[in-house]
């Protein structure tokens, strides 16, 4: 939408106000998926190896696992301020800009 020549930011915000609720689902849908994926094909292991084995291979699994899923909350946290109204962000700036000039 951005792309386009001649209405390019009401193309945008169209399409980002009547879809963006179904691309969150969307999203979390796909997001929560992956992990329940993941934590399967860890668990898994117990049919092929024996109970021993199958215990470091799915707790490593697992580390990474949880690994995984703290660096993309952290990742979704810092995304969010993409959707946050001008005056938070006017706030969160105005406060980043005065410590850095050193004035409060």
């Amino acid at each position: 939408a951005l792309a386009r020549e001649t209405y390019n930011l009401k193309v945008y915000n169209r399409f980002n106000a009547e879809t963006g609720g179904l691309r969150q689902q969307a999203f979390w849908s796909m997001y929560y998926t992956a992990v329940a994926y993941c934590c399967q094909a860890s668990l898994s292991s117990f049919q092929t190896f024996s109970v021993e084995i199958a215990s470091i291979v799915t707790i490593a699994a697992l580390m990474l696992v949880g690994r995984l899923v703290w660096d993309a909350q952290s990742i979704i946290k810092s995304a969010g301020m993409i959707f946050l109204p001008e005056e938070a962000l006017k706030a969160m700036f105005d406060d980043v800009l005065d410590v850095e000039t050193g004035i409060l």
